[in-house]
């Protein structure tokens, strides 16, 4: 890195010199282009104070706290060079404890080679993107989730050709339009992942989806304020493996969008509509989704109708969520399991009967049971026996009534049971706490296996 030189001290004394809270003046910024990589590092880290409540992560711990002068920066925690040692190639600084701006004139941009940059969760208090990030042509994968950064996206970004990875999730004041949409994600070519959830997407028509890659395989826009109808001719995704599209409330999927669109989706291995309109969707079509499917919420999302007995021999399915979906029906049949990797299951609605209670015990794989308000009435059956790796249990909601059985609670693994709004009698086991949920009224519906 040329450190023996007289010339290279000077320069970094000079650098040191610099070195405040305040970024470089731009007159100088230009000048300083070529700053080696080691000193450019040194000058970024000390541009930020260190407060461990910028991140919330944990584990936390400030990486930049380590760095020292006297070594060679591709030692440093967080850094990558090259095999040769001559450019830092990646910078990991997730959960360091970064609190302060990122300004145009940053040393950071003095690291052209960057292929892997990630600041996640961090605090950058309200900055705007700086255009210079389009300048990281060789960048593959950029995460700015959880970091505090405010106001529209730089169309600069349009320029990281290579990208294939983007998160900018939870900036909650990071405001993301239509034009810039159509001409950031929709150049952005060999984007695979795209990471937008808890952004701001109210100003977007959801047919402004059409124009993201087709390479995408990841595609995340969980409560960002979409609004309006998804249309037939969007979401051309043919490799797209995991949608999210959860806690938009203001946001339509008919069943013509269902049938056409998610139900063409043959790559789909996980698919998130919780909290969104599906109140068109017949639970018969279900079955129409891609075998290769392994994750199905659609929590509270306005279902309505029968139930089919078959929605659980989705072959490859592992997490099944229907709950808050009180106008369901069904009479779920023994004979109809057929999901042995099954360990997530959620149901809630009306007539379900005491024979699809009964055949659970067929679920051995079970780690998450919820049927909260499915109107079963009688007592608790002897499967909680046979579950032995249930960890979470909810029968709120429901008729249940008698004791309270003393197996329920010798299971190996249950550390959450919720029985509230129940008929239940008999005293709680000495083993166990409980809390008051308010959402069922004083009844206690949440017990937590004491530690």
């Amino acid at each position: 890195m040329g450190r023996s030189t007289w010339k290279y001290q000077v320069f970094f004394l000079f650098c040191l010199i610099l070195h405040s809270q305040l970024p470089f003046p731009s007159s100088l910024s230009s000048s300083f282009s070529s700053m080696p990589p080691c000193s450019a590092l040194l000058h970024f880290s000390k541009s930020f104070s260190l407060k461990k409540s910028a991140s919330l992560y944990v584990p936390s711990y400030p990486k930049t706290a380590s760095w020292q002068e006297d070594k060679h920066c591709c030692s440093w925690d967080g850094v990558e060079c090259d095999k040769n040692k001559s450019h830092v190639v990646g910078l990991d600084l997730t959960s360091s404890w970064l609190m302060g701006h990122i300004h145009s004139n940053s040393t950071l941009f003095f690291l052209p080679n960057l292929k892997r940059l990630n600041l996640a969760d961090n605090d950058f208090n309200g900055s705007l993107i700086p255009s210079e990030f389009g300048n990281f042509k060789s960048l593959i994968y950029l995460n700015l989730s959880y970091s505090v950064f405010a106001g529209q996206i730089p169309f600069e970004i349009s320029q990281l050709s290579s990208l294939v990875s983007l998160d900018l999730s939870k900036n909650e004041l990071l405001l993301i339009k239509t034009p810039v949409l159509k001409r950031v994600f929709g150049n952005l070519t060999q984007l695979r992942e795209l990471i937008l959830y808890s952004t701001n997407l109210s100003s977007i028509r959801p047919n402004s989806l059409m124009n993201l890659s087709s390479s995408l395989t990841t595609l995340s826009l969980q409560d960002c304020d979409l609004r309006g109808k998804l249309e037939i001719n969007i979401l051309c995704l043919p490799n797209i493996q995991t949608l999210d599209l959860s806690f938009n409330e203001l946001l339509l999927i008919e069943a013509p969008v269902w049938k056409r669109v998610i139900g063409n989706l043959t790559q789909l291995r996980e698919l998130i509509l919780d909290y969104t309109n599906l109140s068109s969707i017949r639970p018969d079509s279900l079955m129409n989704l891609s075998s290769s499917l392994t994750t199905l919420s659609l929590r509270n999302c306005d279902l309505r109708g029968k139930l089919e007995n078959n929605i659980l021999c989705l072959p490859s399915i592992q997490t099944l969520d229907l709950t808050g979906n009180w106008d369901l029906e069904g009479s779920l049949l023994k004979s109809n399991w057929s999901c042995s990797s099954l360990n997530f299951l959620g149901l809630s609605g009306r007539m379900f009967s005491r024979e699809f209670l009964n055949s659970i015990d067929n679920l051995k794989s079970l780690k998450h049971l919820a049927l909260p308000g499915c109107n079963i009435t009688g007592s608790i059956p002897a499967w909680p026996e046979i579950l032995t790796k249930l960890t979470y249990l909810d029968l709120s909601n429901n008729s249940f009534s008698g004791l309270l059985p003393s197996s329920l609670f010798n299971l190996p693994n249950l550390s959450t049971l919720s029985l509230g709004n129940n008929q239940f009698v008999g005293p709680l086991p000495s083993h166990m706490s409980w809390i008051v949920c308010g959402k069922w009224g004083l009844n206690p519906c949440m017990l937590f296996k004491k530690t």
